[in-house]
């Protein structure tokens, strides 16, 4: 979540090997992801993107550019953005999204 959100970018992409998929929570691209992104590194890892439209600390109009970039470049995202959500977490995100999303994974 939040700035955890934000590592879990610089962790799964840098460190591909170590992670099956990766959910950043309320999180942004660290300026480090870069040179990842160019490399398109951790392209292998899919990422499960989770942000509310009202989130005050990291605007929402950034991660729909994140996401549209990261698609672009061939990462495999979906994107659950949260109409009525601010900048917090909840267990129903793990409950309603992440887990079922994990366990879907092949």
């Amino acid at each position: 979540l939040s700035d955890g959100g934000s590592f879990s970018y610089v962790a799964g992409l840098s460190c591909p090997s170590l992670f099956r998929a990766v959910a950043p929570v309320a999180g942004v691209l660290h300026p480090v992801t870069d040179r990842l992104l160019r490399a398109k590194q951790g392209l292998e890892v899919p990422l499960c993107i989770v942000h509310g439209a009202r989130d005050p600390i990291f605007d929402v109009r950034g991660v729909r550019s994140t996401t549209a970039l990261l698609q672009k470049l061939g990462y495999r995202v979906d994107y659950h953005e949260l109409p009525d959500w601010a900048h917090a977490w909840t267990d129903d995100i793990n409950t309603r999204l992440l887990r079922p999303w994990f366990a879907a994974l092949t």
